[in-house]
């Protein structure tokens, strides 16, 4: 019985990566399609034609997200097939196309799906440095209005006063 668990387990598991993989295709060419279409949609309706069209299958910022997949991968399909898509929409959110590409055929040429992991680690520690830096951003900016809150009541008690 439990061979033929276990027999079972893996044919759905060849099943679903079968359609993992077909669902990324799919990502990718829908990724080119709205490419298209967005040069014939006219200038600032891109969105509400996403919307109105296509807003019970997948939202506008989905649609960047194909969009960006096919236009950053167009010249490396394969790449798409090979990382997983949150991995590729992070690469694409932190490094430009051309260097993007570069860095995924280097993990996969090196490394394989070890590189793979290696990626997501790169990608966590980009994304707290970039956290950090906000948080310090977002600390000046909250000091400097401070700052001014208290300059401006200080102007505005001495203009009562007088």
């Amino acid at each position: 019985k439990s061979s033929q668990a276990a027999s079972r387990l893996q044919n759905i598991e060849k099943q679903i990566r079968k359609r993992i993989l077909t669902g990324k295709k799919n990502i990718y060419e829908l990724g080119k399609f709205l490419c298209q279409a967005k040069k014939w949609v006219a200038y600032g309706e891109f969105e509400n034609w996403i919307q109105e069209k296509f807003g019970h299958d997948f939202s506008y910022p989905s649609a960047n997200n194909y969009m960006n997949i096919y236009q950053y991968f167009r010249t490396r399909p394969d790449i798409v097939e090979k990382i997983p898509l949150t991995y590729l929409l992070e690469v694409i959110r932190v490094y430009p196309s051309d260097e993007a590409i570069q860095i995924i055929e280097k993990i996969l040429e090196e490394d394989g799906f070890e590189g793979i992991r290696k990626l997501q680690r790169e990608l966590k520690e980009n994304r707290a440095k970039t956290n950090a830096e906000a948080d310090h951003f977002d600390k000046i900016i909250a000091k400097y209005k401070a700052e001014e809150h208290v300059k401006y009541y200080q102007w505005l008690t001495k203009e009562i006063t007088n």
